[in-house]
């Protein structure tokens, strides 16, 4: 069921660092865990939402970023771990 997995660049939740995460794309859902190993251990992921929940994605166009290929994406619903 797992279409693409791999490292990103999430940004922080107060936005100000980025910080590394481990994401995995199925056919209905995005999930991140702090590491590969977390999602090799079948850890609850740190967030998911469902790929249907999308509402936009669009590209980032900050100068100022040292990120490539960064953009944003809005869900109507995700879920966070505790």
């Amino acid at each position: 069921n797992l279409l693409k997995s791999g490292l990103i660049a999430k940004k922080s939740d107060k936005g100000i660092t980025w910080e590394d995460r481990f994401c995995a794309i199925t056919k209905t859902k995005f999930l991140y865990w702090y590491e590969y190993k977390n999602y090799k251990q079948n850890k609850q992921p740190l967030g998911k939402f469902k790929l249907k929940d999308i509402s936009s994605v669009q590209t980032i166009g900050d100068l100022k970023l040292s990120k490539k290929n960064a953009f944003s994406i809005t869900v109507n619903q995700w879920f966070k771990k505790d």
